[in-house]
């Protein structure tokens, strides 16, 4: 006997995107606005060092994800370029952070 969804998960599926599972974007690149300097330039805020009042980050080392650009999966927001060109005091600790975008 085969059975249908149950009578909660019926009405789940109304709601979800209809590109769901679809490989097509769901913003196209001609929707996305322009990058505008006052989103990029803004203060850089550590919160890491910030947490609990400073005191985690005297007894917890950060950690830094690598940045692998190769892997289909990883891209690199475009503010995180124009920062890194801009900004010489802009350098991510991150390993495999592209030394080709630091000027």
């Amino acid at each position: 006997m085969v059975r249908g969804p149950g009578p909660r998960a019926r009405g789940r599926a109304n709601h979800l995107p209809q590109t769901l599972g679809k490989k097509e974007p769901l913003v196209t690149p001609a929707e996305m606005p322009a990058v505008d300097p006052a989103n990029w330039a803004g203060p850089v805020t550590d919160s890491y060092h910030d947490f609990l009042g400073g005191i985690y980050a005297l007894t917890h080392a950060p950690f830094y994800r690598p940045i692998d650009l190769k892997s289909p999966d990883q891209s690199m927001d475009e503010k995180v370029m124009l920062r890194s060109r801009s900004d010489a005091a802009y350098r991510p600790q991150n390993p495999g952070f592209p030394p080709l975008l630091i000027a």
